[in-house]
């Protein structure tokens, strides 16, 4: 089996492309296998020569349901993987594996669909589920390998009430965790630390300071009602700062008058 680049590739002049195929054989235990079309988006100098003969010798191999060698089966994995344009020798295999992950997948929904038997059924539908999951997750394992790790985080509308900050410009954020700023540090990075702690752990707050004060929003920055008559609970007074403090004043005072009298007697 060689991948004859002369006969593979169009002329230049012709710009229709000629999808891949495969025609496959089996003359007395000897399996031949005769590509044809354009194989330059499997086989190339990023998927490598030796992968691409590697996973066609794969794909026939795979045969179907009641076929050990299926030329249509085969060329089916064949054009998914050339639809999907493989950037590299990981992605060439991982589009393989989906297209026979399809497959499998397709073959337990005929069974389901054709036998009787109660636990053939279940056995098949406990299969199915299992592929179309694994499916899924070669989905999102391709996406996030193409992606890079990067995410993109679009915001459409930004709400800033008075005394507070926000960043603007771009925010990138590394695959391991974290971010990182481009340009010149963020206002809020540098804006000074809020003075409470934790009541469970005893360890420091580490949001931003409101500015002007030494705490945060979340432990009192331009939070509560107003003491005294603008306070909502409000009722008497009787309760209120002032008054504790001078009722403590006036019961410190009795007490030494107390304590001086009984000094007088003895």
């Amino acid at each position: 089996m060689e991948l004859d680049k002369t006969s593979a590739s169009q002329p230049a002049e012709n710009p229709k492309r000629t999808p891949p195929s495969l025609k496959v054989e089996n003359n007395n235990n000897c399996l031949n296998i005769e590509i044809d079309g354009d194989f330059d988006r499997i086989s190339n100098e990023v998927t490598s020569k030796s992968v691409a003969l590697g996973l066609i010798g794969q794909i026939v191999s795979l045969g179907s349901w009641g076929k050990r060698l299926d030329e249509k089966a085969a060329n089916f994995a064949i054009g998914f993987l050339d639809a999907m344009k493989p950037e590299d020798a990981a992605e060439a295999l991982l589009f393989t594996q989906m297209a026979a992950t399809h497959q499998a997948m397709m073959m337990m929904a005929q069974k389901l669909n054709h036998i009787t038997s109660i636990q053939q059924q279940d056995a098949a539908e406990r299969a199915m589920n299992k592929l179309a999951r694994t499916y899924a997750a070669q989905m999102e394992t391709i996406k996030r390998y193409r992606s890079k790790g990067q995410q993109t985080v679009r915001v459409e509308r930004v709400t800033v009430e008075s005394g507070g900050q926000a960043v603007v410009g771009n925010v990138s954020h590394e695959r391991g965790g974290g971010g990182a700023m481009k340009g010149d540090a963020s206002p809020m990075h540098l804006a000074p630390r809020c003075t409470a702690k934790s009541k469970r752990s005893g360890l420091p707050c580490k949001s931003p300071a409101v500015r002007g004060w030494e705490v945060c929003r979340m432990h009192g920055a331009k939070g509560g009602h107003k003491s005294g008559h603008g306070h909502p609970q409000y009722r008497h007074g009787g309760r209120s700062h002032d008054i504790e403090a001078t009722r403590k004043l006036i019961t410190a005072l009795a007490r030494d008058a107390r304590n001086h009298l009984g000094d007088m007697d003895h």
